[in-house]
Formats: C-alpha cells, sequence, structure tokens
C-alpha cells in the first residue's frame, strides 16, 4: 500500500481526465479494468480533494501514460510531480514486494 506523500501534485487534472473518459463510457467499472487499477483506487482519484491525500504510484503514472499513449514523463509534466516527489515514487516501486 503507497503512503501518503507530502507532495503536492495536479490531482485535479487527473481527476478532470478520469470524469471525461468515465463519461466517454459510461462505466466507473469499465475503465478502472482498462486502466488496470483497482476501483477503491479509482475512486479515489476521482473524489475531490487535495492532492496530498491522493496517492499515486509509480506503476500507476506508468498505466496512466500507457492508456494515454504518452511517454511517462510526459505524464509526469502534465500531473505536476516535481523532481523530489519522482524520487521518492521511484524508492517506493523498489521497495513494493515484486
Amino acid at each position: 500500500m503507497a503512503r501518503h506523500s507530502h507532495y503536492s501534485w495536479n490531482a485535479t487534472a487527473l481527476r478532470t481526465w478520469l470524469e471525461t473518459e468515465r463519461a466517454t463510457r459510461k462505466n466507473t467499472l469499465k475503465l478502472s479494468h482498462q486502466l488496470n487499477v483497482p476501483m477503491p483506487i479509482l475512486v479515489n482519484w476521482l473524489t475531490p480533494q487535495s492532492s496530498l491525500f491522493v496517492n499515486i504510484t509509480l506503476e500507476q503514472l506508468q498505466v496512466i501514460s500507457n492508456y494515454r499513449g504518452w511517454r511517462l514523463d510526459q505524464t509526469i509534466r502534465w500531473l505536476s510531480i516535481c523532481p523530489a516527489h519522482l524520487e521518492e515514487l521511484r524508492a517506493d516501486s523498489e521497495k513494493a514486494p515484486c
């Protein structure tokens, strides 16, 4: 489970995009499956709140990048993930069990 980050990032951009994707598909569960993101995480991302309370992992950033047909660095810039936050995500990813 990802720990809460103390870095601010553009969770609003993610939420707005997800709301558009969800409206296109008319189904949150289908979007969850297409993104390969568990429903509770998707619901958390869709809930308006401070980005300090919205977790995201490096793997999830890669999934979003793949879904959008973007490179990872494009998604990182789009979501305003700062370098220190990215380093924390990389460190967490390396600690994650296989």
